[in-house]
């Protein structure tokens, strides 16, 4: 009998986790705060003038979930003459440039051997700048996306990559007058979501109560 009843909670436990794990991966974004909005970012990095980084080898880094992210690698070359694009993010996905010490870099033979010990956090030196994919903004800001251009500056052994940044979202020129923020209905479905799983919780309870009973 207490064996029928522990796999009885088991199998409930089990639906409930599975449940709330459906529900909460489709859980909408929290409402922005009053008079902001989320928007995307389209990021650029590249050198400074005057940048001297000639120690150190660049590593893109992009990381893709849900769960561990595995990670790809691929080694850039940066300029002060061109930034280069990195891809666009999103759920579930991290972006980072890695700066490698040259001595570090140079202790293996090819660059998949390099790129494994990145991934296994064997780098003495290394820093890493890291990328969002979304931004919070002000409401009145023009469109649904903004660029970010990261200038690098400096590396310091301290302070890591040291960097200025240029975007959209600081250009007065972007502004639009201000409407409704339309995010009521984000509010509506974040409730609702939350209904539903309080709603399957007391379900589960009310079974398992049931169970005990008989």
């Amino acid at each position: 009998m207490i064996l029928q009843f522990s796999l009885r909670c088991l199998a409930v436990a089990g639906f409930l986790a599975v449940f709330a794990e459906i529900a909460s991966a489709d859980l909408p974004t929290p409402p922005a705060p009053s008079g902001k909005k989320y928007v995307s970012i389209s990021n650029s990095v590249q050198l400074a003038v005057d940048a001297d980084v000639s120690d150190y080898v660049f590593v893109l880094e992009h990381g893709v979930g849900p769960g561990p992210p595995q990670y790809t690698f691929r080694k850039v070359k940066l300029s002060s003459q061109e930034p280069i694009s990195i891809p666009n993010g999103g759920k579930y996905e991290y972006l980072s440039l890695a700066a490698v010490p040259v001595a570090e870099a140079e202790k293996f033979a090819t660059d998949d051997e390099l790129f494994r010990a990145i991934e296994d956090q064997k780098i003495t030196g290394r820093h890493r700048l890291f990328f969002g994919s979304k931004a919070t903004v002000d409401i009145t800001l023009r469109g649904n996306a903004v660029s970010r251009k990261f200038t690098i500056t400096k590396i310091d052994p301290e302070k890591g990559i040291v960097t200025t940044v240029a975007g959209e979202e600081y250009d007065p020129k972007k502004s639009q007058p201000k409407t409704g923020d339309g995010s009521s209905w984000d509010r509506l479905r974040t409730i609702f979501a939350g209904c539903s799983l309080a709603a399957f919780a007391v379900l589960g309870l009310w079974v398992l109560r049931q169970r005990r009973v008989k």
